[in-house]
């Protein structure tokens, strides 16, 4: 970056792209001094389509956040999110070689390499590795075996993996904009970050983060990620059956679903009427606002259905005291969050950024998690690190390590 103790997080989606710039404070503490969005052209869901149309999206969104920020912009920290998303749970053992049977550095980079080691098809690459507990000699449950002495090191880890070329692509179009790649981070991850609490983290919730084209699931448990998922669905498909629902211009039911939308009659008097735009000759003529929530509560209906069979196939799904946060754009539909707890028989609650600061900028909007997610972790790898810190596999370990003093500050 073009000055010292700046960073920032891009959130390339389906629907929109966005930035946020952030500025270390002399605590070390992140404070957001810019933000850019645009409309997202070239994506669909998750993937690359169309190169020109997203390198044209994505100038936008810096140069506004430049330009907010004040700030020239190098380097960036890139979420990575869509339905090519996969993940499987796997297993490495390696035998302990430190002094007097200690576990070093070394020997956790074997056994995470150890569990690595799956098949894949030729198209698919791992994106991460999550830890979710270590075992020595028998003795599980450990979080943190660096310095424990023992015979055999065993872990539990959640693989992440993804399209070959979903990376390579996203690198393609941001070094035509001289834009360095920090790091890719899982989207999920990032807005795990972002919304959930160290509680959430500890006992057990589920995430969901309904985006433009996809909703993503991650659920948690004990302080590591236990299972992630995508479904094919988000909020374009709640604008696509207004648009065929009603018979008007996709424009139109957008700023219908925007202005009028909700389910469970939301916030709205279902015999409220709106007036609908003249289409193809026809006269413009108007419809009860429940129409409309009518259409909108099915597809969430058909959201949350899917949401609740991934998570049947969860065995964690009876561990989840914590319930259901839901974030994204879609989250902020009037009545979902009720909805939800109907859907998915488990108490619900919006996530918004809550550990960030900022002047002139909004940051409790939901759309934004992705991103704020995004700069937390890259604040997080900012800090002084500690003899155990490790660069793979370790997301939540090294970002919830350096963001311990913050959440302390906000929670």
């Amino acid at each position: 970056m073009s000055r010292e103790g700046i960073l920032a997080g891009l959130d390339i989606g389906s629907s929109k792209v966005r930035m946020l710039v952030a500025e270390l404070d002399s605590g070390l503490s992140p404070k957001v001094i810019g933000l850019g969005e645009t409309l997202a052209e070239g994506i669909r869901r998750g993937l690359l389509v169309d190169l020109e149309k997203t390198i044209g999206s994505v100038e936008a969104a810096v140069i506004e956040a430049e330009k907010s920020a004040g700030v020239e912009v190098n380097s960036v920290l890139v979420g990575i999110g869509g339905n090519h998303l996969q993940s499987i749970d796997s297993y490495g053992m390696t035998p302990i070689s430190g002094p007097g049977g200690r576990v070093t550095t070394e020997d956790i980079e074997k056994v995470l390499e150890a569990a690595e080691a799956i098949s894949l098809p030729m198209d698919r690459e791992i994106l991460e590795v999550i830890p979710q507990d270590y075992t020595i000699d028998h003795h599980g449950g450990i979080k943190e075996p660096l310095g424990l002495v023992g015979m055999r090191l065993e872990v539990n880890v959640h693989v992440v993996t993804g399209k070959v070329n979903s990376r390579q692509n996203l690198v393609n179009a941001l070094d035509s904009l001289g834009l360095e790649v920090e790091d890719f981070i899982l989207g999920p991850l990032a807005s795990g970050l972002a919304v959930l609490t160290p509680e959430e983290q500890q006992l057990g919730a589920v995430l969901l983060d309904i985006g433009g084209e996809t909703t993503d699931i991650a659920v948690y448990y004990d302080e590591a990620i236990r299972h992630l998922a995508v479904i094919d669905l988000g909020g374009k498909d709640i604008t696509n059956d207004l648009t065929s629902g009603l018979r008007i211009p996709a424009k139109e039911a957008e700023s219908l679903k925007i202005q009028k939308g909700g389910v469970l009659g939301g916030i709205m008097d279902p015999e409220e009427t709106v007036s609908l735009p003249s289409v193809n000759g026809r006269k413009p003529w108007k419809v009860a606002v429940g129409v409309g929530t009518s259409i909108v509560e099915a597809t969430v209906e058909r959201i949350f259905d899917l949401v609740r069979r991934e998570l049947r196939s969860c065995e964690y799904v009876d561990r989840l005291p914590m319930g259901v946060v839901l974030t994204g754009g879609s989250s902020r539909l009037p009545g979902i969050r009720e909805l939800a707890e109907q859907i998915l028989r488990m108490p619900a609650r919006h996530g918004f950024p809550r550990v960030l600061d900022g002047e002139g900028v909004e940051l409790s909007s939901p759309e934004l998690a992705t991103c704020a997610g995004l700069v937390l972790y890259g604040f997080s790898g900012r800090r002084p690190e500690g003899p155990g810190d490790l660069d793979r596999g370790g997301f939540f370990g090294r970002a919830w390590g350096g963001l311990k003093s913050v959440f302390n500050r906000h929670f």
